[in-house]
């Protein structure tokens, strides 16, 4: 159980992959800002929009194996105690 734990630990730690800017397009598209392009505006965003949806997907990604860490990380405890009771009730018999 608490390789399972390592295992979900390691998982939550791990890179996930998430969008950058296209710094090319970026820079093609400031330059077009300067010379009076009106539709860059929205094209910013869209590029802004992508990384934040692609960063929050990550950190969704990350949170779920932090919980599933924590339950399992839980669940071993519990066992560990339930051994332990048991084992001295075993023993005071």
């Amino acid at each position: 159980m608490l390789a399972v734990a390592a295992f979900a630990t390691i998982k939550a730690d791990a890179t996930v992959d998430s969008r950058d800017l296209p710094l090319a397009d970026l820079e093609d598209d400031l330059n077009a800002a300067y010379k009076g392009d009106k539709d860059v505006t929205g094209r910013l965003g869209g590029y802004y929009l992508g990384v934040v949806r692609s960063r929050r997907e990550a950190n969704n990604t990350r949170r779920s194996w932090y919980k599933r860490a924590r339950l399992v990380v839980a669940l071993s405890l519990l066992a560990t105690v339930a051994e332990l009771i048991l084992s001295l009730a075993a023993r005071a018999s």
